[in-house]
């Protein structure tokens, strides 16, 4: 499989997003996808996504971001920031893990 495309072309397995907001908010993204067996929570402060509508949310997010190995922390950081329209400093910390079907994992957690 190669580097290309976004993160949802390239086949994520699992993926978990975890965003603190300099307010005290914080919102997070959980998404498993094993055999077809597609699993996802979003909670986005008082908003808690389950089932198909979380699947949803997260399958665009994944669409919308490329992620890869040649990225450093910060880019694959702020690829995810961008793509939830969100401001660098309304943020103050980003989380993320992601495994695609290769076994190519990431593991990324920046204070912004």
């Amino acid at each position: 499989m190669n580097e290309n495309g976004s993160a949802y072309d390239r086949g994520v397995v699992e993926l978990e997003i975890d965003i603190e907001f300099q307010n005290g908010e914080d919102w997070e993204y959980d998404y498993e996808n094993q055999n077809t067996n597609v699993k996802a929570d979003v909670e986005k402060g008082e908003q808690d996504l389950e089932g198909d509508e979380a699947i949803e949310e997260v399958e665009n997010l994944l669409k919308n971001v490329e992620l890869h190995g040649d990225q450093g922390s910060e880019e694959m950081v702020q690829e995810v920031v961008n793509a939830l329209d969100l401001e660098d400093g309304d943020l103050y910390k980003v989380e993320l893990y992601i495994e695609f079907e290769n076994g190519n994992m990431y593991q990324v957690s920046q204070q912004m």
